[in-house]
């Protein structure tokens, strides 16, 4: 009976559509009240999609992403968003498969939205905040040996191999 309930609980998984990544950086943003939320920027091996209406059309098209944040919110809320169609000009839109979360990545800046109650299209920010922490994290690669460790700050640079000419 347990190998039967592990088997279903492995056939579910696949059916899920579950998909591994690797998280690369950590971000924490603070608002102006203090809150924190913590995003993971991640990596996956394949293609993550999605899909989205045309503004112009009204047709659904897909759009196909590796990159994926998991956020946690202040209030210990932790959601997985891929990205997604991003119709503002700046940043880099997110979006849970649920389409309950949209997370808007901006350099310095961290936007989180929820759908509206009413499950509409329209969503509510909720989150406001700006970058105030990148701490290391424990899954890096080892460095290479090309990299060297730049004096006043420990950060670690890859030199350029070549000098790079802009065409004029």
């Amino acid at each position: 009976m347990s190998r039967l309930c592990a088997i279903a609980a492995v056939a579910a998984i696949v059916f899920a559509g579950c998909q591994s990544y690797e998280i690369v950086q950590r971000n924490v943003f603070s608002d102006e009240d203090g809150n924190l939320v913590a995003v993971d920027y991640g990596r996956s091996d394949k293609d993550h999609v999605n899909t989205f209406i045309a503004p112009l059309t009204g047709k659904e098209m897909e759009f196909k992403s590796k990159l994926v944040v998991r956020a946690e919110l202040p209030d210990g809320e932790v959601f997985t968003a891929w990205q997604c169609m991003n119709f503002t000009r700046r940043g880099t839109m997110y979006k849970t498969d649920d389409e309950r979360w949209m997370l808007l990545a901006n350099g310095f800046s961290c936007v989180v939205y929820r759908q509206a109650e009413d499950n509409s299209e329209n969503y509510i920010e909720v989150y406001r905040g700006v970058l105030c922490d990148t701490p290391e994290i424990g899954n890096q690669k080892p460095k290479d040996s090309r990299w060297r460790t730049v004096p006043g700050g420990g950060r670690v640079y890859m030199p350029r191999e070549k000098e790079v000419k802009h065409p004029q």
